[in-house]
């Protein structure tokens, strides 16, 4: 797992922080007095319309009293972007990633000092909005550890967690992420050193994200609606804001869920089979992953290698097969298997204190 200076930098920082990840802030009050340094795009004629409909009195916005028309306006810069529609003014940009690569901004008045910056590099170019004032209508609250084990191996507890009211989950492997959302929320599980560069080896540095996507839900679960209010309530209020939702929504016993996920163990096979061309040690992996007994006794051998059987040829699922038998009949294991209630109460334990 972590063997550099790089990781070790990282493991003296505490848990026990949450921080801002992502902001979003949507407003109707603001105005503009040039837009020389706006990107506006025309409104597009569809079939059918006539050129007619363009509706002359509802102009994107105005700029010293002239109508400006057009489908959007936007800027995006190293630091925000900046997109108006018919929606009014929205304006994203992440707080902690323009502090560090990879630590968490716990400060709320550091992320009012970023975002006062914003404002006046907003003015700069002839926009002036107050963004404190705006709403939250985009949030990512999130912790980071450092896990006893790789965060791929954490698949199987991942194939059994729901988001509580969601009836299935999207797992993007490639991405060495999990993921469960429903219309309004997002829990988000990730390596993130794989993250920052993907060429490196996969880690046990796991992020783990509460994403409100939503005004509402920034209102129903945090408490708050204005950005101003957000970075009133300060740290102890998004730490408990994250906490009580995780408990609330994802770390629920619900037994019925603890049962296999077929499409989740395909999910990984692709995954390792097609980001590289050599297919040795793949099947070693997955069984380090499940654990030999999982794949014996609950899965299926025959079930198990059908999953590799469109990515390999009939010689490669012959060895697969011997490989698999040799664990058993040895127990030789890549890596000792592990209940997924153990793997559970490890990512519980890592970011609810």
């Amino acid at each position: 797992m972590y063997n550099n200076s790089y990781l070790r930098t990282i493991i003296d920082r505490s848990n026990e922080y949450v921080g801002i990840d992502k902001l979003r802030l949507t407003t109707r009050q603001f105005s503009v007095s040039d837009v020389t340094g706006l990107n506006i795009y025309p409104i597009i004629k569809r079939a059918g319309q006539k050129l007619t409909d363009e509706p002359e009195n509802a102009p994107l916005f105005r700029c010293q009293n002239e109508p400006i028309f057009g489908s959007k306006a936007t800027l995006n810069t190293d630091t925000f972007t900046l997109d108006i529609g018919t929606y009014g003014l929205l304006v994203g940009f992440n707080p902690s990633k323009i502090t560090h690569s990879y630590e968490l901004l716990t400060d709320a008045k550091v992320v009012s000092d970023i975002t006062l910056q914003i404002e006046r590099e907003l003015k700069d170019i002839g926009v002036n909005v107050s963004l404190l004032d705006a709403n939250v209508s985009r949030l990512d609250l999130a912790k980071q550890s450092v896990m006893p084990r790789i965060v791929s191996h954490y698949a199987p507890a991942f194939d059994t967690m729901r988001l509580k009211g969601v009836k299935s989950n999207r797992v993007n492997y490639g991405a060495e992420t999990f993921s469960m959302r429903n219309n309004q929320t997002e829990i988000c599980f990730y390596d993130k050193l794989k993250e920052l560069n993907p060429e490196i080896m996969p880690s046990n540095f796991m992020r783990c994200e509460a994403r409100y996507r939503k005004t509402a839900a920034v209102q129903r679960y945090v408490g708050t609606k204005t950005l101003n209010d957000l970075l009133k309530i300060k740290h102890d209020g998004w730490l408990n804001a994250y906490e009580s939702y995780m408990l609330k929504r994802v770390f629920v016993s619900q037994p019925e869920q603890l049962s296999f996920d077929f499409a989740k163990l395909d999910a990984l096979i692709k995954h390792l089979i097609t980001e590289t061309e050599n297919t040795k040690g793949h099947i070693k992996k997955v069984a380090a992953i499940y654990g030999t007994q999982k794949i014996f006794d609950e899965i299926g051998v025959d079930r198990f290698l059908n999953s590799f059987a469109p990515y390999v040829n009939e010689r490669t699922l012959r060895r697969y097969k011997n490989e698999l038998n040799h664990l058993a009949r040895y127990s030789v294991f890549v890596g000792k298997p592990i209940s997924t209630l153990t793997l559970i109460d490890e990512l519980k334990t890592a970011f609810i204190k």
